[in-house]
């Protein structure tokens, strides 16, 4: 796996390659891109994450969709941004 710095490095030479979508798990990778996005515009990429439900475990809807708004409300306050373009809700690895 990446580390943040890692992935900081891999966001950044992608953005010079030209590439503008990013798809990005909580946590390490996500602070990795929230490390570059304060240097670009934020319409210039596309911001995709992944969210984990718990459902392949059994938890109720209810409590999935809350732990969801959790994690994207955490998501948005890390990147430093009022959206992302694609939320995939996510159970394996």
């Amino acid at each position: 796996g990446l580390t943040v710095d890692g992935a900081e490095l891999a966001f950044r030479n992608a953005i010079a390659a030209g590439i503008s979508h990013v798809e990005f798990h909580p946590g390490i990778e996500r602070d990795g891109v929230a490390r570059v996005l304060p240097s670009i515009a934020r319409k210039s990429v596309f911001l995709n994450t992944k969210v984990p439900t718990g459902w392949e475990q059994g938890t109720p809807p209810s409590v999935a969709a809350e732990s969801v708004r959790k994690q994207l409300d955490e998501d948005l306050a890390v990147l430093g941004v009022d959206y992302v373009d694609m939320l995939m809700l996510r159970d394996s690895p």
